[in-house]
């Protein structure tokens, strides 16, 4: 049967009501909008921050454990300024025992630098020299203490980051070398001047200018130029290589001695710490 016209009528109008409650000024998604317009108008997202993040632990002190064929100092200081020795020697009288050989102390020596004595340290400085006699060079390592026992923190010499200069001003073979001889040496580096004019590394110049190169030789387990390098504890790791500086030679022949001050030294090594 078909609807009577005020029956239609009714409908339509309950309909029309309905739909009008049900859209509200918002639309079919009222109840969504009306939660966003509950939002204060000066509302403000907030980065997440994780709870657990925890501050940078302060750099280790460091064990630094080296030989040198013949002499050095050994400091710590910014890239400007010495600020502490710790430690020298100068070996090889009349064997090469005290350059090699176990144990540590007798061959290679071993140093601890607390950084809480000097926190503002950037550098570790090594200041070394050759008797013009047979073989020379420099190794040995940086190690942060409590490392790994893999030495997978180690720096090695021989690693990119070593830097040296030339200052031309030889000690002679027994020294020493004062502290004021050390930092008017490094002045002479920073400023470009002295044989090397400037501060290499092993790829190359580093101070503009520079000239002359860092030499980087065997592993030092391989005995050559000089060694085996005692490696035990406290000693300096097989896989260090020996270093040193010549202003012409780029070989191992740069880590033989010719009987006179052909390698410019003494030298200044360094590494950022």
């Amino acid at each position: 049967m078909r609807p009577s016209g005020a029956w239609v009528v009714a409908l339509v109008s309950l309909v029309s009501l309905g739909g009008a409650a049900a859209c509200g000024r918002y639309g079919f998604d009222d109840r969504v909008q009306r939660a966003a317009d509950a939002q204060p108008a000066d509302a403000v997202a907030i980065d997440a921050v994780a709870i657990d993040a925890q501050p940078d632990a302060p750099p280790a002190d460091l064990q630094i454990s080296l030989t040198v064929d013949i002499g050095y100092v050994l400091s710590i200081g910014t890239d400007t300024q010495l600020l502490a020795t710790l430690g020298g020697a100068v070996n090889g009288k009349g064997s090469a025992d005290d350059i090699t050989s176990c144990p540590v102390g007798l061959g290679p020596e071993a140093y601890t630098f607390t950084r809480a004595n000097h926190p503002t340290a950037t550098f570790v400085y090594v200041a070394a020299w050759d008797d013009e006699l047979l073989e020379r060079g420099f190794v040995g390592v940086i190690r942060p203490i409590g490392a790994p026992a893999d030495g997978s923190q180690d720096i090695l010499t021989g690693d990119a980051g070593w830097q040296v200069c030339a200052t031309g001003d030889y000690p002679g073979p027994a020294g020493p070398l004062a502290d004021d001889h050390i930092a008017a040496g490094l002045a002479s580096c920073n400023a470009g001047a002295g044989p090397s004019k400037g501060w290499l590394t092993p790829a190359g110049p580093l101070t503009a200018d520079a000239n002359g190169h860092e030499l980087v030789g065997p592993e030092q387990a391989t005995g050559v130029p000089l060694g085996p390098v005692c490696s035990e504890p406290g000693g300096v790791p097989p896989t260090a290589k020996w270093i040193w500086y010549h202003p012409t030679l780029t070989d191992i022949s740069g880590f033989q001695a010719t009987q006179t001050n052909d390698d410019q030294g003494f030298l200044i090594f360094r590494y950022p710490i």
